[in-house]
């Protein structure tokens, strides 16, 4: 169960991953027409300002979404080791009973 929702964490986390990216690559596209604009239009450079600043948001976004991936990575690791030794302990427990049985 643990598993499960560790992926349907990390499918989601990829999902706003894109999202975000496609906003900061949309960002620095127009932070480049800005900057070509602001030679020529003085007024510009406050919204070129903003487009940056907004940019540097998104791109910290990024940052904290990776953070996000590698820990649900390493969850979903632990968990997939807990399972394997419940799953031996019960295999050690079937042979035991076994064995109980036949004494």
């Amino acid at each position: 169960m643990v598993r499960a929702t560790t992926a349907t964490i990390a499918l989601q986390i990829k999902k706003v991953r894109e999202e975000v990216k496609k906003l900061v690559l949309a960002y620095k596209d127009q932070e480049e027409k800005l900057t070509i604009a602001s030679k020529t239009l003085p007024a510009v450079k406050k919204i070129l300002k903003t487009v940056k600043s907004v940019r540097k948001h998104f791109e910290k976004e990024l940052d904290i979404l990776t953070k996000a991936e590698n820990i649900n990575s390493k969850v979903d690791r632990y968990f997939a080791k807990v399972e394997k030794e419940i799953e031996k302990k019960r295999r050690e427990l079937e042979k035991l009973k076994k064995v109980s049985k036949e004494l």
